[in-house]
C-alpha cells in the first residue's frame, strides 16, 4: 500500500504567475519546519510558486494532504489552490501569518474557514501536526486547529531536503527564536510569548548549512538580550560563518549591541524605519535610525530598511 503523500506549497501572486518566475530573496522557512513535523509515515514534497511557478494538478491530485502557506499578497492565488484541492476532492488545511491575522478579526475565522476548509491559527508544534495528520488519515479533518493560549512552542531544526537553497538570494536560513513579548496592535507575533532554540540544537543546525552567510529570521531577535548575548551569538562566531537578521531600531541602541553583533559575524541588519517624516510610536523616530545606520556603517555592516506607509 502507497504511503500517504503530504504536498507543502507556498502559494505565489496571482498576478505574477505567467510571468517567468523570479529568484526570491529568502527561501520560504514554513515547508522546512512544517516538513520537520510531519511524522515519518508519511511521504513529503514541497512547492514553491515563486520559483517553480503554479503547482501542477497532479501533484495536488497525487496528495494525501495538501499543506498550503502564503503570504498576505499571495491570498488570491492561495485561494484558487484550495478550490482545486476541492473539486479533486483532495484534503487541505492552510495556515501562516496571513491565516494568523485574517482569523483575528471580526469574522476572519469564518472567512478563512469558507476558503480552506481547514486552517491552523497558530503556530505548529510537532503535537498538533501528528493531530491534523491523525485526523486527515481517519478522514475527520477539523475546520480549526490551533495550540493553546499557554502553550509552548518547540522549536525544531528545518528539513533542507525539500527545496534547493541556490534558488534563493539567501538560501540558508536559521531560526534562533520565535515569537515576542510586545503586543504591537498591527502584529500577528508579538504578545504570545517569547521561544528560544537550544544552543545545541542552534549548534547541530549550523552544520547543515553549506555556505558562509546565513539570515536569523527570528521574529524579534533581541527580545530576550540575555539569550543573544550568553547564547546565540557565542554559537555564531564559534561557527566563523557571516549573517544577518533583524532588529528593531530601538533593541539596537538600548542594548549597545552594533559592535558584539559585528564580532559576531553579523554583517547585515534588516531595520524598520517606521516613517520618514515623523515618529509612529515613542520608541522610533527617524534621528533614531539614522543615528543606528551610522554606527552600523562604521562597523562594516549592510543596512537594509523598511517604510511603514
Amino acid at each position: 500500500m502507497a504511503r500517504p503523500l503530504v504536498t507543502i506549497v507556498n502559494a505565489g501572486i496571482k498576478s505574477r504567475l505567467r510571468d517567468k518566475p523570479r529568484k526570491p530573496w529568502m527561501m520560504p522557512g514554513a515547508i522546512g519546519e512544517i516538513g520537520a513535523m510531519i511524522t515519518p509515515d508519511w511521504d513529503i514534497v514541497a512547492w514553491d510558486e515563486f520559483v517553480e511557478g503554479p503547482v501542477p494538478i497532479d501533484w495536488i491530485k497525487s496528495s494525501s494532504l495538501v499543506a498550503l502557506t502564503y503570504l498576505t499578497p499571495s491570498w488570491y492565488r492561495s485561494v484558487d489552490i484550495a478550490k482545486q484541492a476541492r473539486s479533486l476532492n483532495i484534503p487541505l488545511i492552510a495556515g501562516g501569518r496571513d491565516v494568523i491575522g485574517r482569523s483575528m478579526e471580526e469574522g476572519g475565522l469564518d472567512e478563512v474557514v469558507r476558503a480552506y476548509g481547514s486552517v491552523c491559527t497558530t503556530n505548529l508544534s510537532p503535537g498538533l501536526m501528528n493531530a491534523i495528520l491523525t485526523d486527515c488519515r481517519q478522514g475527520e479533518l477539523k475546520e480549526h486547529y490551533a495550540l493553546p493560549d499557554d502553550a509552548s512552542v518547540e522549536l525544531v531544526m528545518p528539513r533542507r531536503d525539500l527545496l534547493r537553497p541556490a534558488d534563493y538570494f539567501a538560501g540558508w536560513c536559521i531560526r534562533s527564536s520565535q515569537g515576542c513579548d510586545r503586543r504591537c496592535p498591527w502584529c500577528t507575533v508579538g504578545g504570545k510569548g517569547f521561544f528560544r532554540k537550544e544552543p545545541s540544537t542552534l549548534e547541530a543546525e549550523l552544520r547543515t548549512i553549506h555556505h558562509w552567510f546565513f539570515i536569523d529570521v527570528a521574529d524579534s531577535f533581541a527580545n530576550d538580550v540575555g539569550f543573544v548575548r550568553e547564547d546565540v551569538l557565542p554559537v555564531y562566531k564559534k561557527s566563523g560563518k557571516r549573517w544577518g537578521t533583524e532588529l528593531t531600531v530601538a533593541d539596537v541602541l538600548e542594548e549597545d549591541l552594533v559592535s558584539i553583533l559585528r564580532s559576531s559575524g553579523c554583517r547585515l541588519l534588516y531595520i524598520g524605519l517606521e516613517s520618514v517624516t515623523r515618529e509612529l510610536n515613542r520608541k522610533s523616530s527617524r534621528k533614531m535610525a539614522e543615528e543606528v545606520i551610522l554606527q552600523c556603517r562604521k562597523e562594516g555592516i549592510v543596512v537594509i530598511g523598511s517604510l511603514m506607509l
